[in-house]
């Protein structure tokens, strides 16, 4: 309880701010969210407030008397949602020029591409020339269908009343993304790098957005077997819109108004809400939910209002009101797709199987004195070789968590003209929710499928290299153990293209190593093979010789994927957002028992973000990512009301 006052003081002084999330000095767009969290659609406290403010909280009423009201919504996100939510889901690989945030698509040998910035087009099974722009839209639509019910308990305890409210939701999202290609590139790609053989173009992957919405797969078979990259299964984009419809919530609140009179009220109520949407499931980045995410919740609220000015004839008023609601969302069995600790989107990274089935001519586990000039390196102590299948990350990091939220706030300020049987509102509303907890359930200490020792990242390494016979002409497919582990979604670490078109590779000792000889790979070693008592050196493709100077390198030792590497703690989020609204109503109070009203209004919020971060890289350090809707929307409401 203690921690859950404190937060909410905390998002109390956010407010405070004037809406300006000051930086904490930690937080940056640098890092990415793998989910974005929104704001439930029955979390809404300027819609529940208005309209029917004459009909409840009454005053000296010694019996039951009550309201109902529907209120049908339409919202939409609109063009600051559309860079705040791409920001929030790919960080700073974005190029903003301020019309549309793009994502750059580029293959490791193209010229002059944007290592901190564009995303490796090998990883997906694209030819190395590849590249492309891919545009990104997101945008977020719901219509909706609110009921609420008022019950004020006089009867039993003056002031003392019983409220809910659950909205039924069809929401739609849409991540509304379109490639460009500059060039689709005609490359085949190089012996070794996928396979044994040269793959041509035509029997790679077609382009980036058939990849990425799981359509497509490459598999190739050659001499060292059928090497498979499997279709994206996990985090997928989406190029339809997706749906949902559900209840959202139901939010209920038991109240006492412990101070009233004809002209003010001030009271306390217990509230939760019961959770009926969806819950996450990782299929899809950008997937549709109603409601919380599936949080039982449970707080606190105060509800209040003063009249400021009244005409002598009583005809008129002028009153000020303010609710406030504060609930702790329960941990909600989730599931969720994790990138890798430190390395942003590594979840649409490339990761190869190693394992301990060989096949020869294989890798030897002692030193072998060969002529060549680079004493840095020895040979592979090698027990574990490439498996012959690629798989994104995101097919190996969806984890079953449990997620939970320290406090929620929902507090609405509102002023309201009434003349007669018209009434006008307006006022402002600022929400705000706490940075996530997630933790890995206890009966799933693993991601589904994941198995420790076996994946490793590719980058952009050669996977197979190849024994040179005697006769210096016969090339021998040998499969490598060659990993990457400090790659990035940027680009791999053997160096291929330098940003500014020179030679790329490694200098070693003195010597530029050549990028098809895997420098850039984990505990580099010198390769060699064994075969019927005799060893040679693995070679690479181009320019072959037997004098050691084009050997090529596997790791040694391998570094794997472990389940411990996903990144929890980045992946967790935050909302704050602020909003304006207005609402005109009518009501026919010449009724005496059944009073019938109706009105119509409109709202617009605005998502906050942490300022100074525009600056950051995505290798900034992160403590909670900012993510919330910018949206507006219109309404109508009508009810009846008795006493």
């Amino acid at each position: 309880m203690k921690r859950m006052l404190k937060q909410s003081f905390v998002l109390a002084a956010m407010m405070g701010t004037a809406g300006i999330y000051a930086s904490d000095g930690t937080t940056t767009v640098g890092a990415v969210a793998p989910y974005f969290s929104i704001r439930s659609q029955s979390e809404n406290a300027a819609r529940e407030l208005v309209g029917w403010q004459n009909h409840i909280n009454l005053n000296d009423m010694d019996k039951f008397y009550g309201s109902v009201s529907v209120t049908p919504e339409y919202t939409k996100t609109y063009r600051r949602f559309e860079r705040h939510s791409a920001r929030c889901l790919f960080g700073n690989t974005l190029i903003d020029d301020g019309k549309c945030p793009t994502i750059r698509v580029t293959g490791s040998r193209v010229a002059n591409r944007n290592k901190t910035t564009d995303w490796l087009a090998d990883y997906f099974g694209l030819p190395t020339d590849y590249d492309s722009e891919v545009t990104i839209k997101p945008r977020i639509d719901n219509f909706l269908v609110d009921f609420n019910f008022y019950l004020g308990l006089d009867e039993w305890v003056s002031g003392m009343y019983f409220r809910i409210h659950a909205p039924v939701v069809h929401t739609r999202w849409e991540l509304n993304f379109k490639e460009i290609p500059k060039t689709s590139g005609s490359a085949s790609s190089a012996q070794g790098y996928y396979s044994a053989t040269s793959v041509a173009r035509s029997s790679l992957v077609s382009s980036f957005e058939e990849f990425i919405q799981g359509n497509e797969s490459l598999t190739v078979s050659d001499t060292v077997g059928t090497i498979t990259l499997n279709a994206l299964d996990n985090a997928k984009w989406s190029k339809k819109r997706k749906t949902k419809t559900a209840l959202a919530d139901i939010q209920a609140a038991w109240g006492w108004n412990f101070y009233q009179d004809e002209d003010y009220h001030v009271g306390l109520n217990i509230r939760g809400a019961a959770p009926t949407g969806n819950r996450p499931d990782g299929e899809f980045l950008f997937e549709p939910i109603a409601g919380n995410g599936k949080h039982w919740e449970l707080g606190a609220g105060l509800t209040s209002h003063a009249v400021l000015w009244r005409s002598e004839d009583e005809e008129s008023n002028f009153a000020l009101y303010f609710d406030a609601n504060v609930t702790h969302l329960f941990k909600a069995r989730q599931k969720r797709v994790f990138d890798l600790q430190g390395k942003p989107l590594s979840r649409y990274m490339l990761a190869q199987k190693i394992g301990s089935d060989r096949r020869d001519p294989q890798l030897i586990n002692q030193d072998i004195a060969l002529n060549q000039p680079l004493d840095e390196d020895s040979r592979a102590d090698a027990d574990v070789e490439f498996q012959n299948e690629f798989t994104q990350v995101a097919n190996l990091s969806k984890l079953n968590v449990n997620v939970s939220v320290g406090v929620q706030a929902d507090l609405v300020l509102k002023f309201a003209y009434t003349r007669g049987n018209f009434a006008w509102d307006f006022g402002y509303n600022f929400w705000g929710r706490s940075c996530e907890k997630i933790r890995r359930r206890s009966d799933c200490p693993a991601p589904d499928g994941f198995a420790e020792n076996t994946w490793a990242l590719k980058g952009d390494a050669h996977v197979i290299g190849f024994r040179l016979a005697q006769n210096a002409v016969e090339q021998v497919p040998v499969r490598l153990a060659a990993t990457q582990s400090a790659a990035t979604i940027n680009a791999g670490t053997n160096n291929f293209v330098g940003p500014n078109g020179e030679d790329g590779g490694i200098v070693i000792d003195n010597e530029r190593v050549q990028p098809t000889r895997n420098p850039g790979i984990d505990n580099r070693k010198l390769a060699a093979t064994s075969n019927a008592g005799d060893t040679s050196t693995v070679d690479v493709t181009d320019k072959p010789t037997d004098d050691g100077t084009r050997i090529t390198r596997s790791s040694n030792d391998v570094v794997f994927i472990k389940s411990d590497d996903l990144d929890l703690e980045s992946a967790r989020t935050r909302g704050l957002s602020s909003k304006v609204f207005t609402h005109l109503s009518y009501t026919w109070s010449e009724h005496e028992d059944w009073i019938p009203f109706l009105g119509v209004g409109g709202e617009v919020e605005f998502a906050h973000r942490s300022r100074g971060s525009k600056d950051c890289d995505t290798t900034c350090p992160t403590k909670c990512q900012d993510c919330a809707l910018s949206q507006w929307g219109v309404w109508v409401k009508g009810g009846v009301s008795w006493n």
